[in-house]
């Protein structure tokens, strides 16, 4: 496992801080200029950004959290107009092998529902659906 597959993207990172996720993580992306650089807490680089075990809210940095971190804050449960939707995690076997992660929010009560689904997404790791699943439910208000 690498350290990609554990933090959210740079990409995924700079959604999260601009919905209001809490920039308080094991693990940061931080903004370098050119020839700044401290191998010794360097993890993975993109660009201008590195993916590092230190850092705080600021311009520069952007926390990286992982699926455990998001999976804490995650409700376990979600409730809406009297039906209830239990959280599902699931480990799915992706085109030509590649594994993906889903996650979702069900009844199993579809026949009372026009959607037996609040809401689900997939992504190539577990903290890049936990991500995806927490920008769904802070649009959808219910973090």
């Amino acid at each position: 496992m690498t350290i990609e597959n554990i933090c959210v993207s740079l990409e995924l990172a700079k959604k999260l801080k601009e919905a209001g996720y809490p920039q308080d993580s094991l693990f940061w992306w931080n903004f370098y200029s050119p020839g700044a650089m401290d191998e010794e807490f360097v993890r993975v680089a993109y660009g201008r950004y590195r993916l590092e075990n230190i850092g705080q809210d600021s311009e520069e940095s952007i926390s990286a959290p992982t699926a455990a971190e998001i999976g804490e804050v995650l409700p376990d449960q979600i409730e809406e107009n009297g039906n209830f939707y239990d959280q599902d995690i699931q480990k799915l076997s992706g085109f030509k092998g590649k594994t993906q992660w889903g996650i979702r929010y069900y009844t199993d009560y579809p026949s009372r529902l026009e959607n037996d689904f609040f809401a689900k997404t997939v992504g190539c790791s577990m903290s890049e659906a936990f991500a995806k699943m927490w920008l769904i439910l802070k649009e959808k208000k219910c973090l």
